[in-house]
């Protein structure tokens, strides 16, 4: 997969639909308190192993799975589009706030990071966690066990 990024989606409306994410016991992300006006990226890997401890991982399958309990997250090329398609179209519809999306690496580890700004972050966060692919498998279930 090449590292390509699509521009920002300016937006400051929240879907009154969407719900924040409320497994973690707090307003935090990775510990630290969350400032509404600032920017957070979350990190989902692809293929490879981040260097953080806890963090999840990524692989390239020939079929799609959920998270399996080392924190390895299974994609195959179908589940990658269409995660990608999905947060665009999240994003267009500002329904989010403000994000963007790329896939880049990040010490050689190839992984999609969605950028958004502090209001919006938990709400993405959920998303993570209902979003399926077309087989109805969701990749990012059990991903609350591990940091993404």
């Amino acid at each position: 997969m090449q590292p390509h990024s699509y521009e920002f989606i300016e937006s400051t409306t929240i879907d009154e639909r969407l719900k924040p994410y409320t497994k973690s016991a707090s307003e935090k992300i990775g510990g630290i308190e969350v400032d509404m006006d600032g920017w957070y990226e979350w990190v989902v890997p692809i293929k490879g192993e981040l260097e953080w401890e806890g963090c999840s991982s990524g692989e390239i399958t020939t079929i799609a799975r959920e998270v399996d309990r080392n924190g390895r997250i299974g994609w195959d090329a179908r589940s990658l589009e269409l995660f990608w398609k999905d947060m665009i179209r999240m994003g267009r519809r500002g329904r989010v706030g403000r994000i963007g999306i790329r896939v880049e690496r990040i010490f050689g580890v190839e992984c999609f990071t969605i950028k958004v700004s502090g209001n919006g972050s938990m709400y993405v966060r959920n998303v993570f966690d209902a979003w399926y692919t077309v087989d109805r498998i969701r990749l990012l279930k059990k991903i609350d066990q591990f940091q993404l």
